[in-house]
């Protein structure tokens, strides 16, 4: 039973982590590679953030819920799950702190999206923590997968050197 738990948890972490790299490194510069208006460009890559961002949320919280809904017969190290948390914390402060602070800046540029002097500064600034919280997750999310991929062994579970 645990390793299908294991599995199951390392199924929703790939399908988390993985929908984020797609989106951010993928879609989004293929986006503002191809259309030729940014502001829409832009405005379909933060749909598409947003989506990732409520997807993190149910998929880390899947992944928490079947680590801990057996008690402490936990299938996957506590190192991802620091890592896990770490990047529910990051995906939080991106979607109920970064985002409306970004969303009242285009806000205040009204429908033309026409920024200029501190208030382009200010979307700037913003955009760029977001982007660096971004990345975070993404690195924290390599290293969750890396280590999940790989059960845990103990010294107990260890097979025996032969003395030949």
């Amino acid at each position: 039973m645990t390793f299908t738990v294991a599995r199951l948890q390392r199924l929703i972490l790939t399908l988390w982590i993985g929908a984020m790299w797609a989106v951010a490194y993928l879609v989004v510069p293929v986006l503002f590679g191809t259309l030729d208006n940014p502001m829409l460009a832009g405005s379909l890559a933060g749909e598409l953030f947003e989506n990732v961002a409520w997807l993190g949320l149910v998929c880390g919280a899947g992944v928490l819920v079947l680590q801990y809904a057996r008690g402490h017969a936990s299938p996957l190290s506590r190192v991802v799950v620091i890592c896990i948390v770490g990047m529910l914390v990051l995906v939080c402060v991106g979607q109920f702190v970064i985002d409306p602070i970004i969303a009242g800046i285009k806000a205040e540029a009204g429908p033309a999206g026409a920024m200029a002097g501190a208030q382009k500064d200010r979307f700037a600034m913003w955009h760029g923590i977001a982007s660096v919280l971004y990345l975070c997750q993404s690195l924290l999310g390599a290293f969750a997968i890396w280590r999940a991929a790989v059960p845990e062994v103990t010294i107990a579970d260890a097979p025996a050197r032969s003395a030949t």
